[in-house]
């Protein structure tokens, strides 16, 4: 044949094997996995049925035609023609090879493909990538375990119906070219359920009835086949079924399955099911002498099982794992909309974002809120609110499929590991360390009988950009809550069962290390444990199932807590990392402790944690744990924390521009402050009433708060005030023009921490200030500039984002002056990043307006988008 020949000859070919055109053709081209890379186009395959390629092919354009046999030739004499009519003579040792293993692949006979595929899910938004890797890992895997795992709700079924779904019909052919097939496993349970299955598969699978397992009629055996026509006679049967009766049944599978590559689909496996135990009977694999599947006259035939269950098998098991998650936030508000079947309006938009992330993000519970939504004609507003309340409300489960699939999931345990993880929601927060779930479990004192600590005891953040705070970090003390090795040894035992049952999620395999000392315990405090997290329905789960224990339990549990808080926070003080990792359980610690009346417990708590308050993302966070500590206080009449925790409260305040509110609750912390006994804590508010001041540009108002501040620090000793006045002062005479009294200031301050004068003082960051200032004193600006790179760096983890954001501001101003134009740029860039991330709207103002004004290289102007 010539070109041309050829070309009409391959058109008349295609066309007879099912492509009507030549874009269907190479569409079935780009599923293959091995033809994909040939670059077969449309365009190709249009120039070769035109008889435009040269003749014979050579370089690509035979190697492509000779890769289309793989799809034009369905029989060993097809391929014979095929090579003729093409002219692929004088073949190379790799061609020579492909052609020896396609015409034993066309030779082989197999039985028609078979498919008995689950119904496929109308929408799975948001799975994209999780069904691309399990389709790859299903056709990639030669043999064994493809498990999906998750929690009840999560969509697991959904995602393997989709992803055998999506199987082309030639990674079917190739991979599994014997067939799919899919079997419920809800309810099979040891070997009983395990017998049903093996049954099942095998009666579907095998070309004639079963004769090889053998049915019990009384005392007899009978050589019938074990062909049982209903699930109650199966059911009855299995009963009476013997080890000897499992093992024929396992070796009638084995020969049902002979010779057969197939995808076996078990959807919602039992964690009772022995799934090692069918394994060996679903995955034997056979060797043959002669088979069109390997090379060398010699091959495997092999077979893959897909599950998916709530249970983890384990690794062993496992050739490919996958453990689904809920819906990424996005996903999930494109689910719910998706349901409803309307466009939102703005209020509606953000009231579906709330239900979707009070649920969650589940998809079970989205689709159920969807369907109140919908059907039922719930607002989004109240089921919003009824959400964020109550997670598993009616008006979100109306039908209660939510409540009953959790319910089932624990259906597994016996009652004293149910209690355990009821127990956990004792906690308060759903996120938590294996420490503190062991203290649950510990005879410790009534912690709540403990007394606040002396006013002087409790350093005092200076929350300022001016006097830098105590970085209170104490790892080299040792953690007082001590937790026997072997109480903790049980309770990740106990979580384990949890995280294998996707009831628990494991979070972190390690927490942050704290220095080890000779006298520390070999617990909590010298070691890396785990973290775990429940979602938020099965943790709402819990808390009402923590209703239903004895309250004696409840209490003990909830004592337990509170005394792990306290020792917590007793020990790391102000340790970011430490508290990063607990913030959600110390905060529930405090709120519990104050709904209990509690009140010396949420003062001894948050006196702790009070140098955290300005770093907890956002002020209204730290200024709500103020709030608790106010009323505490006030309950029980201690004025010296009254007064401290107001002076806090205004600081926030000031920080995110409310100036009005926070000068009023500064000085009602002073007014309470002149009626105490001279203490170190009590007068910090006039620190802040100077900062206030010197922004709206009341200078000396400035001045005249810094100095009273000063001589209460200098009557009481206190140096760290005393060493942050000065600092302050000088800042204000370097900007009145007082370069002799701003340095004269600056100096003495840096002379009284010439020597260590409080182990919680955060001299590196303050010195580092100091020298930056007095940089500034001088007009050294490249010096001031790298002071303050390294203050900067030095005040990321251990200073409120406000302070940091406030000196590079400063510093900015300074520089402009200098004609440093691109470096105050930067500057105040990070200024209003971090101004937003925190809402200090009135820095973020600031730092907007000078930038506007400040011309860039090319004399333009900055433009700045609103908040």
């Amino acid at each position: 044949m010539d070109a041309v020949q050829f070309g009409r000859w391959l058109s008349d070919r295609r066309r007879k094997y099912g492509w009507r055109s030549q874009r269907v053709l190479v569409e079935t081209i780009n599923q293959d996995v091995l033809l994909k890379e040939c670059g077969i186009s449309e365009d190709f395959l249009a120039r070769l049925e035109a008889g435009q390629l040269a003749h014979p092919f050579r370089g690509s354009v035979r190697k492509r035609v000779f890769s289309l046999a793989r799809l034009l030739c369905k029989t060993p004499r097809d391929l014979q023609a095929y090579l003729q009519a093409a002219e692929l003579t004088d073949l190379s040792a790799e061609e020579a090879d492909e052609v020896k293993h396609l015409r034993e692949r066309l030779a082989a006979k197999h039985p028609s493909t078979v498919s008995l595929l689950p119904p496929r899910p109308l929408r799975l938004l948001g799975r994209e990538e999780a069904v691309r890797n399990l389709r790859e890992a299903l056709c990639c895997m030669e043999t064994g375990l493809c498990a999906l795992s998750g929690m009840p709700g999560v969509g697991k079924s959904a995602l393997a119906y989709e992803t055998v779904h999506t199987l082309t019909r030639q990674q079917r052919e190739r991979c599994f070219p014997e067939g799919i097939a899919t079997f419920t496993c809800t309810g099979r349970r040891g070997q009983r359920g395990l017998a049903a299955l093996l049954h099942e598969i095998m009666t579907f699978f095998a070309s004639a009835p079963r004769s090889l397992a053998k049915t019990k009629r009384g005392n007899g055996e009978s050589n019938a086949p074990f062909a049982v026509p209903t699930s109650t006679a199966l059911a009855s049967h299995i009963e009476e079924f013997s080890e000897a009766d499992l093992a024929e049944l396992i070796d009638g599978v084995r020969i049902a399955l002979a010779g057969k590559r197939v995808l076996l689909l078990l959807d919602d496996l039992d964690a009772q099911f022995p799934l090692r135990q069918a394994l060996e009977a679903l995955l034997m694999r056979e060797y043959t002498s002669a088979t069109a599947y390997g090379s060398n006259g010699a091959g495997s035939i092999s077979r893959v099982v897909f599950t998916t269950s709530r249970y983890i098998p384990p690794p062993a098991l496992m050739t490919y794992h996958l453990h689904v998650g809920v819906l990424e936030p996005d996903a999930a508000l494109e689910l719910f909309t998706t349901l409803l079947k309307r466009e939102l309006s703005e209020s509606e938009y953000a009231d579906a974002q709330r239900i979707c992330a009070a649920v969650g993000h589940l998809p079970l519970a989205i689709e159920a809120a969807a369907s109140s939504a919908r059907v039922a004609g719930v607002p989004l507003s109240l089921l919003a609110e009824r959400a964020t309340q109550y997670p598993l409300d009616r008006l979100l489960d109306g039908e209660g499929e939510i409540r009953a699939r959790l319910s089932q999931a624990f259906g597994v345990f016996d009652q004293a590991i149910q209690k355990q993880f009821v127990l956990l929601s004792a906690l308060g927060a759903p996120s938590f360390g294996l420490e503190s779930v062991a203290m649950l479990h510990t005879t410790s004192k009534e912690s709540t009988d403990c007394e606040p600590l002396a006013a002087h005891e409790v350093i005092s953040p200076q929350y300022t950009s001016r006097a830098f705070r105590a970085s209170g970090q104490n790892g080299n003390r040792p953690f007082v809550a001590d937790v026997p090795l072997t109480l903790l040894a049980n309770t990740a035992a106990d979580l384990g069962q949890f995280v294998r049952h996707s009831l628990v999620e494991l979070v972190s395999q390690t927490t942050p290390a704290v220095t080890p000392t000779t006298n520390a315990p070999s617990s909590a405090s010298s070691s890396h444990y785990p973290r775990y997290r429940l979602h938020p329905l099965l943790y709402t789960y819990a808390m009402d199932r923590l209703e239903q224990l004895e309250p004696e339990v409840v209490r003990s549990a909830q004592q337990n807590a509170y005394a792990y808080a306290l020792a917590y926070v007793e020990h790391y003080g102000a340790d970011v990392d430490r508290y990063e990792c607990e913030q959600e359980f110390l905060q529930a610690a405090l709120m519990g402790a104050l709904r209990q009346g509690h009140y010396a417990l949420v003062i001894r708590l948050l006196a702790r944690l009070l140098p955290l308050l300005g770093r907890l993302g956002t002020y209204e966070k730290g200024e709500r744990l103020l709030h608790w500590g106010i009323y505490a206080s006030q309950q029980i009449h201690d004025q010296q924390y009254h007064a401290l925790f107001l002076s806090h409260l205004g600081t926030l305040l000031g920080h995110r521009g409310d100036f009005k509110q926070a000068r009023r609750v500064l000085g009602e912390s002073l007014a309470i402050a002149e009626t105490l006994e001279p203490s170190k804590q009590v007068w910090t508010a006039l620190s802040e009433l100077s900062h206030i001041a010197c922004i709206l540009g009341e200078r000396e108002a400035a001045h005249s708060y810094i100095d009273t501040y000063l001589h209460h620090s200098e009557s009481n000793n206190n140096l760290i005030g005393v060493a942050g006045a000065l600092y302050m002062r000088g800042y204000y005479w370097r900007l009145d023009g007082n370069v002799e009294k701003a340095n004269a200031d600056l100096t003495a301050s840096l002379g009284l921490i010439s020597a260590p004068i409080d182990e919680d003082f955060c001299e590196d960051t303050f010195v580092m200030a100091l020298r930056v200032e007095q940089a500034r004193i001088r007009g050294e600006y490249a010096l001031s500039q790298q002071y303050t790179q390294g203050m900067e760096a030095l005040s990321q983890r251990s200073e409120d984002p406000y302070i940091t954001a406030d000196f590079l501001f400063d510093q900015a101003c300074f520089i402009v002056n200098y004609g440093a134009l691109a470096e105050a740029r930067t500057l105040l860039l990070r200024v209003l990043d971090m101004a937003k991330r925190i809402g200090a709207t009135y820095l973020y103002t600031r730092a907007t307006n000078m930038l506007r004004q400040l011309p860039d290289v090319s004399g333009a102007t900055t433009t700045i988008y609103g908040w």
